[in-house]
């Protein structure tokens, strides 16, 4: 009996399919390259990445270190400021208090000032007085009794 494929010689493959399986096996070898090639891109992308990460990450570090000490310095300035803000204070109250007193100390020497001129001029106005009263005391005859109070 003969049926389908009896005309057949056993163990050879028509030659339509076999060229259609090479053709199947160089079209998933070049799909395997490709996808071999991609994906070795994106490992050498993905340890570009996690390295650029690495150094991110060191920076960001560094950066808040470096922030965090000079908030302290900021800190540390600011204290000093409002120290020297007091003793400022402190020292204008002071010059302020100076400045009243030696204001107190020119009035008080203009006012001394004033009355030693005005006892100069009393006090020469009395010796021309005296000087008269020398001139006359020849003259007199009786001499001063002073009384007691």
């Amino acid at each position: 009996m003969l049926g389908f494929g009896a005309n057949r010689r056993g163990g050879r493959l028509p030659s339509f399919i076999l060229i259609g399986m090479l053709v199947l096996v160089v079209l998933l070898s070049y799909n395997y390259w490709n996808m071999s090639r991609l994906y070795g891109r994106a490992l050498d992308e993905l340890a570009e990445v996690h390295a650029q990460v690495k150094r991110t990450d060191a920076a960001r570090s560094r950066l808040e270190k470096r922030n965090s000490e000079l908030m302290l310095q900021v800190d540390t300035h600011r204290r000093q400021i409002d120290q020297k803000d007091g003793d400022y204070s402190v020292l204008e109250g002071k010059l302020q208090a100076r400045d009243a007193l030696m204001k107190k100390c020119t009035d008080e020497k203009m006012k001394l000032q004033s009355e030693l001129t005005q006892r100069t001029t009393d006090m020469n106005r009395l010796k021309g007085k005296t000087t008269g009263n020398h001139r006359n005391a020849p003259n007199l005859k009786e001499p001063i009794n002073y009384r007691r109070v």
